[in-house]
């Protein structure tokens, strides 16, 4: 796959109308300057794993023709069938390369016994570099522009790992960050079926679209200093890229758009769920907290975790450049600390194998 370098950080803006920032990209950033490989070679399906991580490319055609792609790893033989799968969303402008490092990780899949895939968005060149983004239905790039359906090649991706590795189709979950977590809530709301549960990091929100939703496992992970995807909401999300940009002496206008509270939308989760009111604590460390709401009457949990002056950044990851760099200190600025008081991998893998 292409190497993500920083100097693909001032076109972003122009390429994506309302962009939702992401440490997925600077992931890959992160191990061009280190002199990392990445994932180093690519697979058909069932293909050997390879590269770092033992993560393998997969190619594979839609239903309406286009060419999609994903990592994914290959368990040993001695790992046997039916465990879970786990979807891993890269944001708006990120890489399922660049995700690899900073949200959930192979090591963290490892460990909790998850079979693990980084999908990748539709891309488009902006100032000669590719750009990923997923259809979330409001937003956001290519992808939107163009109606892809992401749905569908989210459900390829999953019968494709049930027949190479024999996955447990009753554990299949997905997360991912800011545009990322709007696709796993789009899976939520369109394939139930799909998806058992989803965890959505730093999401704006999808529930207004959610037509004719039926119960899933929902956990939602907010800092409540997020500036990207506010945590109480409103008109005024978006504008990270603006905000940085500008510190690097670039203007780079961005159009603001609505988002969810993050109240709204466990609410909304919480009545179709059919959940009381009492929320359990589960986590609570420092600046973070996590409640669960856990009578339902679906049997489909809710779980909220705050992370008080959190940013728009994945909890417990790291951020994926040098941050000696300036490049890398101003979208450190314009995207919000990381807490380390909440491991989210760890978070997210107790909420889905409960």
């Amino acid at each position: 796959m292409s190497k993500r370098g920083p100097e693909r950080f001032p076109g972003l803006a122009w390429a994506l109308s309302a962009t939702l920032t992401l440490p997925s990209w600077l992931g890959a950033c992160r191990r061009k300057a280190s002199g990392e490989t990445g994932a180093s070679a690519s697979a058909t399906s069932g293909g050997a794993a390879a590269g770092a991580g033992d993560l393998a490319e997969h190619r594979l055609r839609t239903a309406d023709g286009r060419e999609r792609s994903y990592l994914a790893g290959t368990a040993p033989a001695s790992a046997g069938s039916g465990r879970p799968l786990l979807l891993v969303l890269h944001g708006g402008g990120g890489s399922a390369e660049g995700t690899v490092e900073t949200t959930f990780t192979p090591e963290a899949a490892r460990a909790h016994g998850f079979v693990v895939a980084y999908p990748e968005g539709l891309s488009e060149r902006v100032l000669g570099k590719d750009m990923a983004t997923w259809n979330t239905g409001r937003c956001c790039g290519k992808a939107a522009a163009e109606g892809v359906d992401d749905v569908s090649f989210l459900a390829a991706v999953v019968d494709e790992l049930a027949t190479a590795q024999g996955i447990d189709r009753r554990r299949v979950f997905a997360t991912g960050i800011s545009n990322g977590a709007m696709m796993a809530m789009r899976l939520a709301c369109e394939r139930p079926d799909l998806v058992a549960g989803i965890s959505a990091v730093g999401g704006p929100g999808y529930t207004g679209a959610c037509a004719a939703p039926r119960p899933v496992a929902v956990q939602l992970v907010h800092g409540t200093a997020d500036p990207c995807a506010l945590y109480g909401g409103g008109a005024a999300c978006g504008g990270c890229w603006e905000r940085a940009s500008a510190a690097l002496g670039v203007k780079l206008p961005e159009r603001h758009f609505s988002c969810e509270s993050v109240a709204e939308q466990a609410a909304f989760w919480r009545r179709v769920n059919g959940c009381g009111d009492e929320a359990r604590p589960t986590h609570e460390r420092g600046t973070a907290r996590c409640v669960e709401y856990t009578a339902c009457t679906s049997g489909k949990p809710v779980s909220v975790c705050t992370i008080e002056g959190g940013g728009h950044t994945w909890p417990g990851g790291v951020r994926g450049c040098d941050e000696r760099s300036r490049l890398c200190r101003a979208f450190a600025d314009a995207t919000g600390p990381i807490s380390a008081d909440l491991d989210a991998n760890a978070t997210m893998a107790a909420f889905f194998l409960r």
